[in-house]
């Protein structure tokens, strides 16, 4: 083999040596670089995932306030429905002797209903409370009935026996007395328990 053989032979298998280290080099760097690629990839995916997920929980944490909110604001009306009730509940022996004497004559002006206005309330707000404000309701109809009777007989021009009639009055009046009690130490339970969970 003559030198220029030697050389040819070596330059090529250096040649061919480099070009496949080249090689090498090239598929490893391409297979890091696609690795790095499917990293990067994937980052990009948990920042995007990261930023969803900051604001599904902005939202529900704007959500929950707001159903805080709204539920404050529920019970802050209950309980304002729960004293307005408490406050018509004691008002009401005193109307029923008002009523009575606005329809015999001797008031001219007609006191304001709180009896239609607490059933109301119990209607629209409590109506956990409508068994027992039943009881009462069992009472005022007799007492709105015995009223009615005697506006009818005035309209006949018949007289009304007033001390009798204020006498009945007053045992309608008196069986109220210990319903008006029991409602008003169920609606204190109620309101202590709404406090007690503020």
């Amino acid at each position: 083999m003559s030198l220029e053989e030697i050389i040819t032979h070596s330059v090529s298998a250096v040649g061919g040596a480099l070009l496949g280290a080249f090689a090498i080099y090239w598929k490893t760097y391409a297979q890091k670089d696609a690795e790095i690629q499917v990293i990067s990839d994937n980052l990009n995916e948990i920042k995007e995932q990261q930023v969803s997920l900051a604001e599904a929980t902005e939202q529900v944490k704007e959500d929950i306030k707001h159903q805080v909110w709204k539920k404050q604001e529920a019970d802050k009306l209950i309980r304002e429905k729960i004293e307005e009730y408490y406050i018509y509940l004691d008002k009401l022996p005193t109307f029923m002797v008002e009523y009575f004497h606005c329809i015999v004559g001797d008031n001219i002006e007609k006191p304001d209903d709180i009896y239609s206005k607490a059933r109301l309330i119990v209607n629209l707000y409590l109506p956990e409370m409508k068994d027992e404000h039943g009881e009462l309701s069992v009472v005022m109809k007799e007492f709105y009935e015995f009223m009615a009777n005697i506006c009818s007989k005035r309209i006949k021009g018949d007289k009304c026996n007033f001390s009798h009639d204020l006498e009945t009055v007053g045992i309608l009046r008196q069986r109220t007395m210990p319903i008006i009690v029991k409602i008003q130490n169920t609606l204190a339970n109620k309101s202590n328990a709404m406090v007690s969970f503020d």
